[in-house]
């Protein structure tokens, strides 16, 4: 359970990619407005998750971790976040709702790639994780290094 009675939800990216949740709440059958706002936050946090989720599980134990702790708290903490703007739990869910995990997929690797990651050199890419976190890119927010 998630604070206020709400569980987690999942968007599960396949392999590499890690679980983002969001708050469940029961649906009314009408359709939910998301503003164009909301659904932009959404995505790009969704991309950056998947970034993150990325270096994260390459790098396990080679000190690059999620910030919050977990890829769940991360999400937490960004739906917390919409919920603070004024955001309903079932506009996040909708905005969520409509991410492709192929497009999310797609994101990453065109990310991963432009930074010049090579997937089979772990330790080149825990170097452009770390490179990411001192930035302080999207994804590089949502991870620590220690």
């Amino acid at each position: 359970m998630i604070s206020g009675g709400k569980t987690a939800m999942g968007l599960v990216l396949t392999a590499p990619l890690a679980a983002c949740a969001a708050p469940v709440v029961q649906s009314t059958g009408a359709p939910v407005d998301v503003s164009r706002d909301l659904s932009v936050a959404a995505q790009s946090f969704v991309r950056d998750a998947g970034v993150a989720s990325y270096y994260v599980s390459t790098c396990f134990g080679q000190g690059v971790a999620w910030k919050a702790g977990t890829s769940t708290e991360t999400s937490k903490q960004f739906f917390d976040q919409l919920e603070a703007q004024g955001h309903t739990p079932e506009a996040i869910n909708a905005a969520v709702a409509g991410i492709s995990r192929a497009d999310v997929e797609s994101a990453t690797a065109r990310h991963l790639s432009q930074r010049g990651v090579v997937s089979d050199n772990v330790p080149s890419v825990c170097a452009a994780a770390r490179g990411e976190i001192a930035e302080g890119t999207g994804a590089g927010r949502l991870m620590k290094a220690g």
